[in-house]
């Protein structure tokens, strides 16, 4: 099977590096031919390595991906968009756009589009994932893991797994039920974003926690909520009303 020659346009470099790293573990009908970081390059590279697909932040240095089109002639290339909101979704049409994806970038969502490249309506039907990894693992990556990037690294960790993530400046420290911690590059609210779907609520501008890990929640002698491990978390006055609710809605025997 051929491959398609990708080149990332991309001004974040951790963004990079998730991208990177997922392109390399789990996908194996693309082959990265190129990062760039700015408007000229990304032209001088385009034209010169002719790929078939970009993936394109709408902001890059000295200028936006609009920018990289608009002085791009002919070609068929396809075009992922990617930015840290949708505000940009109706710009895109114009251009040979297949999918736009918000930040962070989730492994499935990256999977759903780069199968919309390859010109197949669902993942099972192309070979994108490496051949390293088992069905069950794939699975387990796709619907049930956190992407994790730090400073020299990226790690995958299962949304099951974690109790509570706090905030520390503009990292994110993520703790772990195998008392293990993660430090990570994103800061708590990216996270509370990307976990919004699952059983996670943010008691506290530092702390968001797992509600499968809470095992009572005391509003007399402080507000705070206790977890499995025995650590005891602070819950923000503002926010103990709106955590009893989502307790109940998500928990509706929770004592």
């Amino acid at each position: 099977m051929n491959k398609l020659k990708a080149v990332i346009l991309e001004d974040d470099k951790v963004s990079v590096r998730v991208i990177e790293h997922l392109l390399a573990k789990y996908v194996s009908c693309v082959q990265n031919v190129g990062v760039i970081d700015n408007v000229d390059d990304a032209v001088a590279m385009i034209d010169q390595r002719q790929p078939d697909l970009l993936l394109a932040n709408i902001h890059l240095k000295s200028g936006t991906c609009f920018d990289v089109l608009d002085r791009l002639y002919g070609g068929q290339v396809k075009i992922v968009f990617m930015s840290a909101s949708d505000s940009y979704v109706l710009d895109v049409f114009k251009y040979n756009a297949i999918d736009y994806l918000t930040k962070p970038i989730r492994l499935k969502a990256l999977m759903r589009a780069i199968s919309k490249a390859c010109k197949f309506s669902t993942t099972e039907h192309i070979e994108i994932y490496s051949s390293k990894a088992t069905a069950k693992h794939q699975t387990e990556i796709l619907d049930d893991v956190l992407i994790v990037p730090s400073v020299n690294q990226i790690k995958f960790v299962k949304i099951r797994e974690i109790l509570y993530l706090k905030a520390e400046g503009r990292y994110t420290t993520i703790y772990l039920k195998d008392k293990t911690k993660l430090i990570s590059s994103r800061n708590v609210g990216e996270y509370e974003k990307l976990l919004e779907h699952n059983d996670y609520f943010r008691i506290h501008n530092s702390y968001l926690v797992n509600l499968d890990h809470i095992i009572g929640i005391n509003n007399k002698t402080g507000r705070s909520c206790k977890i499995v491990t025995e650590e005891v978390l602070p819950v923000a006055k503002r926010r103990m009303s709106l955590f009893k609710e989502f307790i109940m809605e998500r928990r509706p025997l929770y004592d």
